[in-house]
């Protein structure tokens, strides 16, 4: 977090502050937890909202599941393809993050990847 926050974090310490963060390959949320919980200790009175979106089920239902826990809402995490299917679509967000999807079958969206 150091690194996507650094120049930041004199900002992020500003009262009243919301940030949105979206992670578009979310997995079971793990980057987003840590993401807001960076957050917290720097700015105790920030309100962070958090956005995703989930290709495998069980990852997804995880990740809304760990949502739910943290308070925040559950409708920002959404199933699907990120690459073929934005679920975000229109939305802005403040930071994004990601690790790449290892392990995905990507051969029924070949066609969608070399336009």
């Amino acid at each position: 977090m150091d690194i996507l926050l650094n120049e930041d974090n004199e900002e992020l310490t500003q009262p009243g502050l919301v940030v949105t963060v979206y992670d578009c390959c979310a997995g079971t949320g793990g980057m987003l937890s840590v993401t807001e919980q960076y957050l917290k200790e720097l700015n105790p009175g920030i309100d962070v909202e958090l956005f995703g979106q989930e290709l495998n089920p069980q990852s997804f239902s995880i990740c809304k599941s760990d949502m739910l826990i943290r308070g925040q809402n559950v409708d920002n995490i959404i199933l699907g393809d990120s690459f073929t299917q934005d679920g975000h679509r229109g939305r802005t967000f403040r930071y994004m993050l990601t690790n790449p999807p290892f392990g995905v079958e990507w051969k029924k969206s070949t066609k969608v990847y070399q336009r």
